[in-house]
């Protein structure tokens, strides 16, 4: 069998940025934190980050879910039970 190829881990993806634009590792990585935090403080701000051309990522508000109790599917078919989870917030990518 074919093996899969796995995404790019993030030393990969610095080792190619570095070489296509000429800057060291350390200079790119450090532009990666920067960019790290400023998507951190707009989502946390305004909920929404957009990078143009590349990718846009928004804050989703998810309701609480209600606790249930059923049949697994099993063999056995015993009862079991889902607890509830709170609410929460959560970044999407639309």
């Amino acid at each position: 069998m074919a093996k899969k190829s796995s995404a790019p881990t993030k030393s990969d993806i610095l080792a190619a940025i570095s070489k296509d634009t000429g800057l060291s590792k350390k200079q790119v990585s450090g532009v990666f934190d920067s960019l790290n935090t400023i998507i951190r403080k707009s989502l946390k701000s305004h909920g929404l980050f957009t990078l143009p051309g590349l990718a846009k990522m928004k804050v989703v508000k998810k309701p609480a879910t209600k606790a249930r109790e059923g049949i697994t599917r099993s063999r056995a078919r015993r009862w079991s039970s889902r607890p509830s989870r709170p609410a929460r917030r959560s970044a999407s990518c639309p």
